[in-house]
Formats: C-alpha cells, structure tokens, sequence
C-alpha cells in the first residue's frame, strides 16, 4: 500500500468516530469547560423530576443499526441491553452475557438463561447472532467496532465469535445493542433494555420495562425533536429538557443554573507527525518533542480539565486490567529533552533554535484548524513548551476543509488531531494507519510484532509500550471528556460511563 493511500486511510480514521456514532470528531468550535463546574453536583432540589425528557432526531431511525446521529445513539443504551457494557471505572459489567471469555483468536460467550426481551419471549442465540451481523454491515455505526470479527456461530449452546487476530480485549466491544430477530426491519425494534420505546401519532415516548428486573423505580421519558436554531443549554435551564450530552463543550462556561458531568467519550488528542519530514524522521527528534510538552498544562489550560492526561495511545482508565508498571512511562522532562537532543548533535545557535551540523533547525509548523480555541491554546501552549527546548513551532490555521485535506496528502509537518478509540484500545490506527509511516522503514516489522504482541497477552505490555517510546510515530495528548448538562429537577448526581450517559438513572431522583 503506498504512503498516500495510508494518508487517506488515517483521514478517514481520525475524521470519523469508530463507533457509535460517525460524525466527524474534528469539531469547527469547541470552548473549554471550567474546572469548577466539572465539580458542581446536586445536594438537593427543590422541583424533583416526575418524569424526564430527552432530545431525538427526527429525521432518523430508532434501529440501532439504521441510526445515523449521535443524539439517536445516545437512547440507544435505554432502549437495548448489549451483552457487556463498559462501567465508568472501565470495567466490563455483564448484561445478556452470562461470561464472556477470549483465548487467542476465539471469544466464546455463554448467554443467561433468563433474559427476555419486552414483549416477554426469552433472548436466545440466534437474536445476538443476528443482531452481530447486523451491526457489522457497511453503513452501520457499529461497523468499526466489530470490524475484527472473522466469524460468528453457534456452538454447543454459547456464541463463539472467531477473531481476524487475537485481542485479549476484544470483550469491551460487545455493548453493541441486541434486539429480537424477525421484527428487526420494523420501525420499532423489540429490545431488552431499562426501557421500551411507544409511539403515539407522530409523538414518541419510553416507558419503564416491566420485564427488565430492575428493583428500582424508573421515570417515564417524553422525547424531544431536535431543532437547529433550539439552544439546548437554555432548553435544560428552563426545565424544557432533562439532559443532553455536548461533545465539544460548547457553551459549557454558562451552565450556571443546571448540573454538569462528565462524559468518558475516548477521545484521544494527538499531535500528529509527518513521517516526510527528513527531521521528523529521527526518532529522537520525535522522542525531544514528546519528553518536552506538559500535557498536565494542555488539559488544564486548553481543555478545562475535561479528561485525562496520556503518553500512550492507551486509555489510561483501561490500566485497571493491565500489569504494566505505567510509573515507568515517558513523563515530562524539558531537561532530557535537551540532552538527547545535544547528544544527537542538534546544539542551540543564537537564533535560540537547535540547529545540526549540516545546518538544519528544528523548526515546524503546527496546523490546526479555524475556529477551535481548545486547539489554539493547545498549539500556543505546544509552541512555547518546545521553545524551551531548542525547537522552534509556528502556528498556522487553516478552514476546516483545508485542514483535512492536508493531512489526507500530507502537506504539513506536525498538526493537532482528536480520534475516537474504541473501548479495546485495539491500536488499529498504529498497525494500518497513516501514523505508521512515521516508523523507520528498519523498526516497522518490530513495532507491529510489539502492538500484537499488547493485544496477546500481558507479557507484551512493556514490549509494546518500550516500542512505542523508541520510535514515537506520534505525540498522545490527553483523552478529552464531553459533558453531560443536567437540570437541577435531577435530585441526586449524575453518574456516566462510556457509551452510556444514563448509566445510573434509577437513581437520579
């Protein structure tokens, strides 16, 4: 595969989400949340919710795997229970699975007995089979989640699901939804969730599943239709709606009078590399760049706190499952930075910039897009960090358009990017992705063994994680948080987990 068809690949990988749902992740704005809000939580209120209502699109679907929005994939976790679902504190929490568990290339799940679906009849394996590969077809927002299944059938009573190469991981995508087989075409599909979707002339509500075995009480939902010109913001204070879900944090420093959370979205924030750079090429010029940026500062000045610091393309909520010792990792270190640099032979003239023998500076442009004043911090902030160290960043902004045309060609020597992961930390973008090309042609081989070898087993965790620090084909940022704005009609606090921003709502009131 050549260098462009790889660029053109890692465009459409980092433009799109890689599940649910695929709208682009680059946003035109996004503005930072204040700390302090992050941290505001109800006590008490003084109107408790009767019933709550929620915004749909209109002009979509309610078959999960026909939905084409995000505001319709956000209900989705009401309405259909998945075998797994991912708990806030990244673990896998078991819904119509009874186990699930992966060997190599095999993931064999093992149903409970006593799961129904809404209308009473029970869910069995060829529900989830279908439902599967139905999510897995060209068009689907699941598509990329399950795009390394090979095979799904049953065997023996359990559902063995063959994989395109082992991913010890590989249970964190299954909360995909399960509906019943045969009424699938249906407007309405019949599903297994905390609710059940009514529809009464052109109006939609959810009511509580009778069947679903909760002992807690659940309110009714009135669905919204979404307007363009509505301010969701002022919907939520006025009471009009209950919660909505803002992906870029847009208007988040004016909740005063509603609720706020976070949203674990898995977002990773990257500085990208061009691998056609002659200077960028050296591992240790890339290496410079990743010892020398305070992400701490980067998602405190540029972000709002809102989410968590990496060094790794790995979720660092997903080390909760691992074994590596991540007190070893690459950390800030302005110092070192300078010191391989010098040994490299890159010394300081007295333009301040790092020059080599042949007289080449250390000078990058950093391309980000119009519009987006995270991204804009984040470069200013990037700029000043790695002048300290020798190495000169000139900020260029650029539309929107021009900017994803340029990574797609790969006119540009270090830009900003945002990407959604899947929850399996996969590593997709490494092995087939354009940022593989910023591998040295002689390492390329051992830096895949590496990231198979992370998905294989435990022992290939610092394999891959040495690997990775070596070559640095890109900078990890932070994986950035959305927020979840609330009424102040919600009596208790909030609690999201990813995929799932109503993951604790029998208790919100």
């Amino acid at each position: 595969m050549n260098r462009k068809i790889l660029w053109s690949w890692f465009l459409v990988f980092c433009l799109l989400f890689t599940g649910c749902n695929t709208p682009p992740v680059q946003e035109e704005t996004s503005k930072p949340v204040t700390e302090s809000k992050l941290e505001e939580q109800p006590q008490q209120s003084t109107a408790k919710a009767t019933s709550y209502r929620f915004y749909y699109d209109s002009s979509d679907s309610f078959h999960p795997f026909q939905a084409k929005t995000q505001t319709q994939c956000d209900l989705f976790p009401l309405l259909y229970d998945g075998l797994i679902k991912v708990s806030p504190e990244y673990k896998l929490e078991y819904q119509i699975a009874k186990s699930v568990k992966v060997s190599g290339n095999t993931c064999r799940v093992t149903l409970k007995e006593d799961t129904v679906f809404s209308d009473g009849t029970f869910v069995t394996p060829k529900d989830v089979i279908d439902s599967l590969e139905m999510a897995m077809q060209k068009g689907s927002l699941y598509a990329a989640q399950l795009s390394g299944v090979k095979s799904i059938q049953k065997q023996n009573g359990d559902i063995v699901i063959e994989l395109k190469k082992a991913n010890r991981f590989f249970a964190y995508n299954l909360d995909v939804p399960i509906i019943k087989s045969g009424v699938a075409e249906k407007e309405l599909p019949v599903g297994c969730g905390r609710y059940v979707l009514h529809k009464k002339g052109n109006s939609y509500s959810m009511k509580p599943n009778v069947d679903y075995g909760s002992s807690k009480k659940l309110l009714d939902i009135e669905l919204s239709p979404l307007k363009s010109n509505e301010s969701r913001l002022y919907a939520v204070k006025t009471g009009a709606i209950t919660a909505y879900v803002e992906n870029s944090a847009e208007d988040a420093v004016s909740t005063t009078g509603t609720w706020t959370t976070s949203v674990n979205l898995n977002h990773l924030v990257f500085l990208g590399i061009n691998p056609k750079n002659s200077l960028l090429s050296a591992p240790v010029v890339r290496q410079a760049i990743l010892l020398g940026i305070d992400n701490s500062s980067i998602l405190t000045q540029a972000y709002g706190s809102q989410g968590i610091t990496t060094n790794t393309p790995v979720n660092p909520q997903l080390t909760n499952v691992m074994e590596y010792d991540f007190s070893q990792q690459e950390q800030y270190n302005p110092e070192k930075a300078k010191q391989i640099l010098e040994e490299a032979g890159y010394h300081v003239t007295d333009t301040h910039i790092r020059t080599n023998d042949s007289g080449k500076q250390l000078s990058f442009n950093l391309m980000i897009n119009k519009n987006n004043s995270s991204r804009y911090s984040a470069a200013y902030l990037i700029s000043g960090m790695l002048e300290t160290i020798g190495i000169e960043v000139k900020i260029e902004q650029v539309s929107f358009d021009e900017y994803a045309e340029r990574i797609a060609s790969g006119d540009f020597d270090l830009y900003l990017g945002e990407t959604r992961q899947k929850l399996d930390s996969s590593l997709d973008v490494f092995l087939t992705g354009a940022a593989s090309s910023g591998i040295s042609k002689g390492s390329k081989q051992s830096f895949y063994s590496a990231a198979n070898a992370f998905l294989q087993s435990p022992k290939g965790e610092k394999v891959f994680f040495d690997t990775f620090f070596n070559e640095v084909p890109m900078v990890p940022l932070l994986y950035r948080n959305g927020l979840m704005i609330y009424s102040k009609s919600v009596h208790n606090t909030v609690i999201t987990a990813p995929h799932d921003m109503f993951y604790n709502i029998a208790d919100w009131v």
